[in-house]
C-alpha cells in the first residue's frame, strides 16, 4: 500500500504547536499511521521525519536510551507529550484568575459559561466551595 502523506498533520515544531494542542497533534499522527497501515518500525522512522527543530534535536538526544529500552511508537509519543505537552502543574488554575474572567461583547453567554466551567475544573477543589 502506498503511504498517503496528505492525511498526516503538519510537521511537529514545538515552537508552533501550543502545549495544549500536543495531544491533538499526537492523535492526528496516530490516525495517519493507522490509516496507512504503517508497520511499527516504519512508524518510528516517520515520526523522526515529522519532528523538526528542537523536537528533532530532542529525539536525537534520547535515541540511544530509546534504542536500549526498545521503545515502540506509543512510548515515543508518550515521551513527546511529556516533553512538549501541558504538564500537570501547568493545568492548575487559581481563584484570582477566575475572578478576572470577563465576557466580551461578541461572546455568547453559553460560550462564556463553557470557558468559565473549563477553567473552574483546573482549580483544585480545596481552594473553593460550591456553597454561597
Amino acid at each position: 500500500m502506498t503511504t498517503s502523506f496528505e492525511v498526516f498533520p503538519k510537521k511537529f515544531d514545538c515552537k508552533e504547536v501550543k502545549k495544549d494542542k500536543v495531544d491533538v497533534w499526537i492523535s492526528c499522527f496516530q490516525d495517519a499511521i493507522s490509516f496507512n497501515e504503517v508497520l511499527e518500525e516504519d512508524s518510528k522512522k516517520l515520526l523522526r521525519l515529522w519532528l523538526i527543530d528542537d523536537a528533532a534535536q530532542w529525539m536525537l538526544d534520547i535515541q540511544s536510551i530509546a534504542d536500549s529500552e526498545s521503545w515502540d511508537l506509543s512510548r515515543w509519543l508518550e515521551e513527546l507529550k511529556l516533553k512538549f505537552g501541558v504538564k500537570p502543574s501547568d493545568k492548575l488554575g487559581d481563584i484570582w484568575k477566575i475572578a478576572e474572567l470577563r465576557k466580551d461583547k461578541e461572546l455568547q453567554w453559553c460560550d462564556f459559561n463553557k470557558e468559565f466551567k473549563k477553567y473552574l475544573n483546573t482549580i483544585p477543589s480545596n481552594l473553593y466551595t460550591d456553597e454561597w
